[in-house]
């Protein structure tokens, strides 16, 4: 894959926080999830039947693709929150922006491992 992704800054605002190291530690595996979910993530059909029986048809990120996560909180005295949900969501999303930013193509299938990302020669509203 074309793509190495070398930190993620995540910036919480999850209210009241019991344990700050738990919630950092959700909040990693879940950007470990969402780049999973963004490079990987694919459920093939072949003859009607799922090819991806297991853990071992299907590509998880490994040790060595994990980014740096840096986690900052923003507490408050609202009442307590939900710190990792929409985390696994927004990791797409910010990823292919983030390719696109850089210079490549404005991406809008997953997963990543399906697309030739190079660097686009035009620059336009929509590259």
């Amino acid at each position: 894959m074309p793509v190495k992704v070398d930190r993620i800054v995540v910036v919480g605002d999850p209210g009241l926080l019991a344990n700050p190291n738990n919630a950092t530690a959700q909040i990693q595996g879940a950007v470990a999830f969402g780049l999973t979910s963004a490079m990987y993530g694919e459920i093939t059909i072949k003859n009607g039947r799922v090819v991806q029986e297991n853990f071992g048809d299907y590509q998880l990120l490994r040790v060595d693709e994990m980014p740096d996560v840096e986690v900052h909180w923003i507490l408050g005295s609202q009442f307590f929150g939900d710190v990792t949900q929409s985390v696994v969501s927004i990791v797409p999303a910010a990823l292919t922006n983030a390719i696109y930013d850089a210079g490549g193509p404005r991406i809008r299938s997953l997963p990543l491992k399906n697309h030739k990302i190079v660097k686009r020669t035009s620059v336009g509203k929509n590259g």
